[in-house]
């Protein structure tokens, strides 16, 4: 276990083989933004046609770019008033598993979905924000 069992290959994608697959990912690390994927081959395929859409030879999907981060359980810490309000934990998992099959047109109709079928949540948690910084 560690980052022994860690390869990287070039495209900025690495596989990770302390877990069972999907196992490959892009970027620099792990996180709960991660979008997984299935192989290596297939992982270059995804991020090609993501690139071209993005018009940009860097750019790699993550969680955060669904925008849902804010209505997910995990954004928050446990104590926080945010962390009662918030829907729940791994909300943007559906999200990712699009992303990883070049669905990215699915991928944006659930987000959007998700986030005017929770508006109201989105409200409170954005009034809960402003109010901790005040």
């Amino acid at each position: 276990m560690g980052i022994d069992h860690i390869r990287d290959y070039k495209d900025n994608l690495s596989r990770d083989f302390n877990i069972s697959p999907p196992n490959v990912y892009a970027n620099n690390g792990q996180g709960c933004g991660t979008v997984w994927y299935p192989t290596v081959p297939e992982a270059r395929k995804v991020l090609q046609k993501f690139r071209e859409l993005m018009k940009n030879e860097e750019a790699t999907p993550e969680g955060s770019d669904s925008g849902l981060c804010i209505l997910c359980k995990c954004h928050y810490s446990f104590h926080s008033d945010e962390h009662g309000v918030a829907l729940q934990d791994h909300l943007c998992t559906k999200w990712k598993e699009l992303m990883a099959k070049g669905d990215f047109e699915g991928a944006r109709k659930l987000a959007q979905k998700l986030l005017d079928k929770h508006e109201h949540t989105l409200l409170q948690l954005r009034k809960a924000e402003k109010d901790r910084k005040n």
